[in-house]
């Protein structure tokens, strides 16, 4: 059988018509050494190519656009094999980078094609393309450079004297992404601008704010060139973003008119969250209504009680409540306001009873009288589940301040005996028993503007720590931003604890106390990718700003499929 195979073999054998050469029957008659030097399949293939690169945002040119990709990505190799001339005439069958100096502006493939040539014999052959990589900028960077960046512009603003809501709104578009497509951020006085390279960027940001924020928006456009013989001409777009200025723990006085729609409401309500409506409570009977902004704006008015009026007091005794109010009036010190109560079970809808919240009697006294006087204030709060004797919370004192009913309280004109003395917020936190902060947030990288002075910086370093502390006492908040761990203030806190632990002679009362108001580690992000627009805050409200690539974003959770449509 061997001998028999070794027969076959040499019947299966040829000489080469060219070398005489032995070599397998085929329809050539040559051997491969003599087809190769005979046929070139790579003739026309080109060996070097040309390819566009833009420095400033490290993207590639393809047909159509900018791209960007990493370098050896197949993403890459696509654009790439799409620019060498004549390869449409074999058949790829495998490509492959070819390692090069990152600085030589060099890019190799080793390219594998087949090509059928004389009589069906199908031939097999590698080659090397080169890459010259050529510096050229794109139109978005050009235009960066020209100082001519930009087509449309986003300003949002809130005539408000602090900047927490525009640190709030900062957070969920950094959650989101919705900062992407901006070609660069500037900080302004009273809000913030975005500037894009297109409209429709302007128009996607706009929605977003929307679905986040009670706001209301203008657009207006100028025209910047316009060519007379074609008609073709540019326009620079705005579209002007006012947030109503209503923000969380405010007390307002709501409009007669729109307390009666709002399922007849009593008019003093605290705000209690923010988002596309202003949800308000009434502290006295636990009834939540919503407020959206077009309603808003209709017939406005304007806050009686701002954070910067909040007053500590300390808490004394709570008696909780089972029933609701049927009526109310000012209670005087050391006393109670007795009524008529009916039952508070309900749904926590629009006009309905929160189901979160609790009413009790809480009798309290302001810090500031402690050891000089016995005055105490009961009051019908809605923090019954939250406060406990001995615990100090913040809130507004109306009996100590001077004020026009008919102007500040147009609603409860004539109605002095409902207005309480002292109305309870949150709960207060002491500074003192916080352990060390170890997570950070990510800021978004802007531009100063020019009209900024030294006194508007301290301003917003001021806001923003006030911002860092809402978002420690306040858990739902947390939950709406992206919170990152700070590596160097875990290690140092890990070695303090250490130390107090090896130390002599520690004393317990002196150890930290994890308060309630502090963030655990299990809430913390492990990485932090900073994208182009993105920048580390350091509580300083003062990053620098980048230009960023495009890019797209996700609507909040609940806003999937939602539509937009711009006229």
């Amino acid at each position: 059988p061997g001998l028999m195979a070794m027969d076959t073999e040499e019947l299966n054998t040829i000489l080469c018509c060219e070398c005489a050469a032995p070599t397998p029957t085929n329809a050539t008659n040559m051997c491969i050494d003599c087809v190769r030097s005979r046929v070139d399949i790579t003739e026309g293939i080109a060996r070097q190519v040309a390819q566009n690169h833009c420095r400033g945002c490290d993207r590639y040119e393809r047909q159509g656009g900018w791209v960007q990709c990493e370098l050896e990505s197949k993403e890459l190799l696509a654009i790439l094999l799409k620019r060498v001339r004549g390869l449409d005439k074999v058949r790829l069958v495998d490509a492959s980078f070819i390692w090069t100096e990152a600085h030589s502006k060099r890019i190799k493939l080793k390219l594998t094609v087949q090509k059928e040539v004389i009589r069906g014999a199908v031939l097999e052959q590698s080659l090397v393309v080169e890459f010259v990589v050529a510096n050229r900028q794109c139109e978005k960077c050009q235009r960066v450079e020209a100082q001519d960046y930009w087509v449309s512009v986003v300003q949002v603003r809130q005539k408000v004297p602090h900047k927490r809501t525009i640190f709030w709104l900062e957070q969920l578009i950094l959650r989101h992404g919705a900062h992407a497509d901006a070609t660069s951020i500037a900080e302004m006085r009273d809000g913030i601008d975005f500037y894009h390279s297109e409209r429709n960027h302007s128009e996607k940001l706009v929605s977003f704010l929307q679905t986040i924020s009670p706001l209301r928006y203008k657009t207006s456009k100028q025209m910047i060139t316009q060519d007379t013989h074609t008609g073709v001409y540019r326009n620079k777009h705005t579209f002007s973003l006012e947030v109503v200025p209503v923000c969380k723990d405010d007390l307002v006085c709501l409009p007669k008119d729109t307390a009666e729609h709002l399922s007849n409401v009593f008019p003093l309500v605290l705000c209690q969250k923010v988002a596309n409506n202003l949800h308000f409570v009434d502290t006295r009977s636990l009834r939540l209504v919503e407020l959206s902004a077009p309603a808003f704006f209709k017939k406005p008015f304007r806050v009686l009680c701002a954070r910067d009026r909040l007053r500590e007091f300390v808490v004394l005794d709570v008696v909780p409540v089972t029933f609701r109010p049927g009526g109310g009036g000012r209670a005087r010190p050391g006393h109670a306001k007795t009524g008529k109560r009916g039952t508070g079970e309900a749904h926590s809808k629009h006009g309905g009873v929160s189901t979160n919240l609790a009413l009790a009697d809480i009798t309290v006294a302001r810090v500031t009288d402690l050891g000089k006087n016995d005055v105490t204030f009961t009051v019908l709060s809605h923090l019954g589940g939250v406060l406990k004797a001995g615990d100090h919370a913040k809130g507004y004192d109306l009996a100590g301040r001077d004020l026009d009913t008919e102007l500040d309280l147009p609603a409860l004109a004539g109605k002095e005996d409902q207005i309480p003395d002292i109305v309870l917020v949150r709960k207060a936190y002491a500074s003192a028993k916080r352990r060390r902060r170890v997570w950070r947030l990510k800021q978004l990288r802007k531009e100063a503007d020019s009209a900024l002075t030294a006194m508007d910086v301290e301003r917003s370093r001021r806001d923003y720590d006030a911002f860092i502390r809402d978002l420690e006492e306040d858990k739902d908040m947390r939950k709406e931003v992206n919170l990152y761990r700070d590596p160097a203030a875990i290690q140092a806190m890990e070695v303090a604890g250490g130390a107090k632990e090896h130390g002599a002679g520690g004393d317990e009362e002196d150890e930290d106390a994890l308060s309630e108001a502090d963030v655990g580690l299990e809430e913390l992000l492990d990485d932090l990718t900073l994208g182009d627009n993105e920048a580390f805050g350091d509580e300083t409200g003062e990053p620098a700003a980048q230009p960023g690539d495009a890019g797209t974003f996700k609507l909040p959770d609940g806003s999937a499929g939602a539509s937009f449509h711009f006229t």
